[in-house]
């Protein structure tokens, strides 16, 4: 009798395990991380994330296979060599299969204000020095959340200068940089409207381009909620970069790592720095004003499984009083309680509709 051959089963690994993920997905109990950007390259996922503890802002890199298991920090910017109290809120772009990590100074006492830089990479380990973007444009002027994108012959850098969500251009990022008209970026709603001039604010923005247009992700507050713009007008054209319609909000699920019940203790008491807000799917829960899903980052990698990807941060009750920041002024003070920020994941085939990892 003849031996039956045997039957090599391949198993295709998925990219990522969906079914065996819980939010959050990434959580440290001495850190508060949040302000979070990602790229993928070579079977690992590179985060990048700023993270607060008690005195200050910092930015660190690890990578995980699978959102499970994660390294230990690859690098950890302080801001010593800036000569600044911290750093925070990195953002990436690739162009030309370089990576352009870019982020800003934080907390510097007066007169120095927040200022703007970048570092470059080509394979995510060995990375350039810390290099000044626009600083003829931002010096003496508290600057923060640089979102960096190229198109053309021309970069584009968006930033927030107090209030005010700001668009530059230069031929290269070390060049010249020159506002675009009077340098504010317009991102008006399906409604036409601005909410910037009701005193509310955009900033932490994404731009990215999908299928051949470009889109722009922003953290409207308050509520600090996350907003998805197209562009209106030709990228060819500076002036386009200035200008964002069609705007509607990423409703992403609340979960019990970023809401609470309203009968908590805490909740009745009212015993939160900051405001609390209700959760949108669900009258009995609420959130923290920017708790839900705060400075999202949105990752393209339909080519692998069909999905859009969304990096989040939220937080809840626990540790609310906690990760204040206190040299943020230089000098040892109170500060105010940013809370203990997690790192989430959503997913979404349409960047409509959004479902989180159904695990416990």
């Amino acid at each position: 009798m003849a031996v039956p051959r045997p039957v090599l089963i391949m198993r295709v690994m998925a990219f990522i395990d969906w079914a065996a993920l819980a939010n959050p997905v990434l959580a440290h109990p001495d850190w508060s991380f949040k302000d979070a950007c990602v790229v993928h390259r070579q079977g690992l996922f590179h985060i990048f994330t700023s993270a607060f503890d008690q005195d200050r802002a910092t930015v660190v890199h690890l990578t995980t296979p699978d959102w499970r298991e994660y390294s230990d920090f690859h690098f950890h910017l302080t801001g010593a060599e800036l000569d600044a109290v911290g750093m925070c809120s990195p953002n990436i772009h690739v162009h030309q299969g370089r990576y352009y990590l870019h982020l800003n100074t934080w907390g510097q006492p007066e007169p120095v204000n927040n200022q703007l830089y970048y570092m470059v990479s080509d394979d995510l380990a060995t990375w350039s020095s810390l290099r000044p973007v626009a600083s003829e444009l931002t010096a003496g002027k508290r600057c923060i959340d640089l979102a960096l994108a190229h198109s053309g012959d021309f970069w584009v850098a968006m930033w927030k200068e107090g209030g005010t969500a700001r668009v530059a251009v230069a031929a290269t990022l070390d060049g010249a940089w020159r506002f675009v008209d009077d340098g504010r970026a317009n991102l008006l709603r399906a409604d036409g409207h601005d909410v910037a001039d009701d005193g509310l604010t955009h900033e932490n923005v994404q731009m990215l381009q999908i299928d051949g247009r470009w889109y722009l992700v922003s953290t409207d507050y308050n509520p600090h909620e996350p907003w998805f713009y197209a562009m209106d007008g030709d990228p060819a054209d500076p002036a386009s970069w200035a200008r964002w319609v069609d705007g509607y909000r990423l409703l992403v699920p609340s979960e019990r790592f970023n809401a609470m019940p309203r009968g908590l203790d805490c909740v009745q008491a009212n015993d939160f720095v900051r405001p609390l807000y209700p959760s949108w799917d669900d009258p009995d829960k609420v959130h923290i004003v920017d708790g839900l899903s705060n400075a999202p980052f949105i990752a393209d990698w339909r080519e692998h499984d069909g999905y859009f990807y969304l990096l989040y941060a939220g937080k809840n009750e626990v540790k609310r009083n906690e990760f204040r920041g206190r040299l943020a002024g230089g000098i040892k003070r109170e500060g105010w309680p940013r809370g203990w920020n997690r790192l989430a994941l959503a997913r979404s085939t349409d960047l409509r509709t959004w479902s989180v990892p159904p695990g416990d």
